[in-house]
């Protein structure tokens, strides 16, 4: 979540101009991105990995970027990254 205010600078003027919030906008345009993002995969350990499995030293990351990812592959892969994790920590 955190992640996303950062990537979110971009989208504020347009957000203005629109009369749409930051996410509302975000999530536009992470949605012009296929399931799966391209084979972008962000790992969401920005602080370490607190749950279900303790590790303090996991750190977080993008895979998968080369010159015709976007900032959309980007928003995208960390809308699904944070997914996943949550879903790992529920089940």
């Amino acid at each position: 979540y955190a992640l996303l205010h950062n990537l979110k600078t971009a989208e504020e003027a347009q957000a203005k101009q629109s009369g749409k919030g930051v996410f509302q906008i975000m999530d536009e345009e992470a949605s012009g991105i296929v399931p799966g993002s391209e084979g972008v995969l962000f790992l969401p350990y920005m602080a370490g990995e607190r749950s279900p499995v303790w590790d303090k030293h996991a750190k977080g990351v993008y895979f998968g970027l080369d010159y015709h990812k976007t900032r959309a592959h980007m928003i995208r892969a960390t809308m699904e990254g944070c997914a996943y994790a949550l879903l790992h920590n529920l089940k």
